[in-house]
């Protein structure tokens, strides 16, 4: 499970719609909505949404799921701007260790964009999806490290994009 700081560590603006999005999507926790809802008040944000749901329990996940509609709705942001966020700390989680097996490796790919939606700026290639390559041929290290690589460089492209768009 990912957490706040996975997403602070790229200095990308946190955004309630993003916390929202991520919430729903199950890859944070309600504790991470409330925890920052705390820092926000300590920062001196002192909404009303921003009190109300610094003091709700993780149990209360409604009430939770409707401060964070209402903050987000108050934003300058879309929904698809801040799953691109979103998906970058994905993948970035997902290529931290590079697995020592090729075939675990390319799985573990597959999955991860799968998961994703299967984009179609996405930089993996699904053995079989749209291309003949054979599985002999697609299960070797040096595809692998060819895959592993792409998607290495699409995260720092989409990295790039997103600080520059957001100033």
């Amino acid at each position: 499970m990912m957490t706040l700081e996975c997403i602070k560590q790229f200095g990308l603006p946190i955004t309630w719609r993003l916390l929202s999005i991520a919430i729903c999507d199950g890859y944070l926790q309600r504790e991470d909505a409330i925890a920052y809802a705390i820092e926000q008040l300590e920062a001196g944000n002192g909404q009303i949404a921003v009190c109300e749901l610094a003091s709700t329990y993780p149990s209360e996940k409604d009430d939770i799921s409707v401060l964070l509609k209402r903050l987000a709705a108050q934003e300058d942001t879309t929904n698809e701007l801040e799953w691109r966020k979103l998906r970058a700390v994905i993948v970035n989680e997902a290529l931290k260790e590079k697995k020592e097996n090729c075939v675990d490796g390319l799985i573990s790919l597959t999955e991860l964009w799968i998961s994703l939606g299967c984009p179609s700026d996405s930089p993996h290639v699904i053995q079989g999806q749209n291309n003949s390559i054979a599985p002999k041929d697609y299960y070797t290290d040096q595809n692998y490290d060819l895959l592993y690589e792409k998607n290495a460089k699409w995260l720092k492209r989409e990295l790039e994009f997103l600080r520059e768009i957001q100033g």
